[in-house]
C-alpha cells in the first residue's frame, strides 16, 4: 500500500470525472496520500475551475457529458497560450486503439488506463511533485502504462469472479467494492435507458463507464460485453443490444455475489 505523501510533496489536484463511484475512489486515494482535491463533473466545469483557482495538476477523464477530456484539454492549452503549462493526466478505461495518440495530440502529458493501479498513480503524482518542489527536470515515466492483458480463456459461463478479485488492487477494492454494489443498478439502468432510447452518445459513455468500473474487479467477461456495447454505440449499430445487456446482467449478478463475499471476508 503506497505511503502517505510528505507535506512538501502534496499537490493541489483538479479531478475531472463525471462518474460518482470513480470520483469517490480517486478522492479517497488522493486524500489518503495528503493531496488536496477539487472535483469537476464535466469538461466545462474543469475549465471554470482551472480559470478560477491555481492547481498543480489535472486528472482528466476522457469521457464526460457536455465536454470530454480531449476538448477540455485543448481549450486549457489555448487559454495558457504557451505562457504556462499545467500537467494534465488522461484517465480512460481500457483504451481503444488511437486514444493515446489523441491524448498526446490534444496536449495531455500523461496517460493512465483504468483500472487505476494505486502504486502507479501514487508514484506518478510523486514525480510531478518532485518536479514542482525542486525544479527537478528528471524525465517522468513514459506516456503509457502496461495494458492489462485480458485472458482469452476467461469464458463467461465458467469465469471465477471470486478468484479474479484476488488479482485486483487491494487498496482500490477496499474502497470501490461497497460503492459499486450501491451504484450498480443505476449504472445498468443508464445503459438500458440508452438502448431503449437509441441514444448513441449516452450508450457510448455509459458502456465506457461500466467497462472502467468492472475492470477494477478483473471481471473480464463483463468488461468485454461493455466494450462490445461501446463499439456498437460508436458505429451506431443497435442490433442485439438487448441480448448483450442481458448477458451483462447475468455476469454482474455473479460478480456482485463474489463482491459481497469479498466485503464480508475483508470486514469492509
Amino acid at each position: 500500500s503506497p505511503k502517505n505523501t510528505s507535506p512538501d510533496k502534496r499537490l493541489r489536484i483538479l479531478l475531472a470525472e463525471d462518474n460518482l463511484i470513480n470520483q469517490k475512489l480517486v478522492l479517497a486515494l488522493l486524500n489518503k496520500w495528503g493531496h488536496s482535491v477539487a472535483v469537476a463533473e464535466t469538461g466545462k466545469l474543469a475549465i471554470q475551475h482551472f480559470m478560477q483557482d491555481p492547481y498543480d495538476l489535472i486528472l482528466m477523464d476522457m469521457q464526460m457529458p457536455e465536454m470530454g477530456g480531449i476538448e477540455a484539454t485543448q481549450l486549457i492549452r489555448q487559454l495558457e497560450n504557451g505562457s504556462s503549462h499545467i500537467p494534465i493526466i488522461a484517465m480512460t478505461a481500457n483504451a481503444m486503439a488511437g486514444d493515446q495518440q489523441r491524448c498526446m495530440d490534444a496536449g495531455m502529458d500523461h496517460y493512465l488506463s483504468k483500472p487505476i493501479q494505486t502504486q502507479v498513480l501514487h508514484d506518478l503524482l510523486l514525480s510531478y511533485a518532485s518536479q514542482l518542489t525542486q525544479n527537478d527536470n528528471t524525465p517522468l515515466p513514459s506516456f503509457s502504462q502496461k495494458r492489462r492483458a485480458t485472458d482469452q480463456s476467461d469464458a463467461a459461463p465458467d469465469f471465477d469472479y471470486a478468484a479474479a478479485l484476488l488479482r485486483g488492487d487491494r487498496d482500490v477494492l477496499l474502497i470501490i467494492s461497497p460503492l459499486f454494489l450501491a451504484g450498480c443498478e443505476k449504472q445498468v439502468q443508464e445503459i438500458a435507458d440508452a438502448i431503449a432510447q437509441k441514444d448513441q452518445t449516452l450508450l457510448h459513455r455509459s458502456a465506457h463507464t461500466m467497462k472502467g468500473l468492472v475492470s477494477n474487479f478483473m471481471a473480464t467477461p463483463i468488461e468485454n460485453l461493455a466494450k462490445e456495447l461501446e463499439l456498437k454505440a460508436k458505429n451506431a449499430d443497435f442490433e442485439r443490444l438487448d441480448i448483450i445487456l442481458e448477458e451483462m446482467q447475468r455476469g454482474l449478478a455473479a460478480m456482485n455475489l463474489a463482491l459481497k463475499k469479498y466485503i464480508l471476508d475483508n470486514h469492509i
